[in-house]
């Protein structure tokens, strides 16, 4: 299932995603910013690591906080690197098969509902049993020098995941129930030495392509020379939309 592989591949990236990638940590905290000043429950779903949890926690130190995740080693290491807190609580489970107990304050995501396989389904969980609906998504573009360049040198198409483009998340959202209230969007770029260092760092955010051909040092070669070069290193986009929905 394609789930079964996404929990193995986040699972083996657990121990060290926080030092792959600490854009995702900027993008938590901007999520934080256009979230409501006061709620008393929170539902995360796919919280990784915790970074967008550690920024709840410090933003609503009164609030309680479930936090779920599909990979088993994510939520290994949320449980080692967080203190026992009587109002944090981390769940084995995916954001389509979590049971609803009771209605919350605010549903939240970032970096995770591009994932999830049944939007209709987690949306309709929101409608029912959430005040506010959150979510930091990495639209198309994600990547795309280096996959330009790819494609160039060896004539294949390399993606992780459909990503929906800029100009529609509202509307998508907007078809599943959820009209997004408070709207950003944010093009954030990463620079890189080499293309080494931009397939480590897909690796080690637990998105990696499967390759059809091996990367040998040649090949690399002509990557890098089809690739945009900045006095900063190679840029990698990294372009993001944000939404929050308070009419859930």
């Amino acid at each position: 299932m394609i789930s079964d592989k996404i929990a193995q591949s986040f699972s083996r990236a657990a121990k060290h995603y926080e030092q792959s990638t600490p854009i995702h940590h900027l993008i938590a905290q901007k999520l934080c910013t256009l979230l409501p000043k006061k709620v008393s429950s929170i539902l995360e779903l796919g919280c990784g690591t915790g970074l967008l949890t550690q920024e709840l926690r410090n933003k609503y130190p009164e609030s309680v906080i479930t936090a779920i995740d599909i990979a088993p080693k994510m939520i290994e290491q949320c449980n080692l690197s967080f203190e026992k807190n009587p109002r944090t609580h981390f769940v084995l489970c995916s954001a389509e098969s979590y049971t609803y107990h009771e209605q919350v304050d605010l549903i939240v995501s970032s970096n995770a509902f591009h994932w999830f396989s049944d939007h209709g389904k987690i949306a309709q969980s929101a409608l029912t049993s959430g005040r506010c609906f959150a979510v930091a998504i990495p639209v198309q573009g994600l990547f795309q020098e280096f996959y330009d360049a790819y494609e160039s040198v060896t004539g294949e198409s390399l993606s992780v995941v459909d990503l929906w483009h800029e100009e529609e998340c509202e509307e998508r959202f907007r078809h599943l129930g959820l009209r997004m209230e408070n709207v950003l969007y944010e093009k954030r770029s990463l620079y890189m030495t080499n293309p080494w260092d931009v397939l480590r760092f897909i690796h080690g955010i637990g998105v990696a392509p499967s390759l059809k051909s091996p990367l040998l040092p040649r090949r690399l070669n002509k990557i890098v020379e089809q690739m945009p070069v900045t006095p900063y290193g190679i840029p990698v986009s990294y372009p993001i939309f944000y939404g929050v929905s308070k009419q859930v």
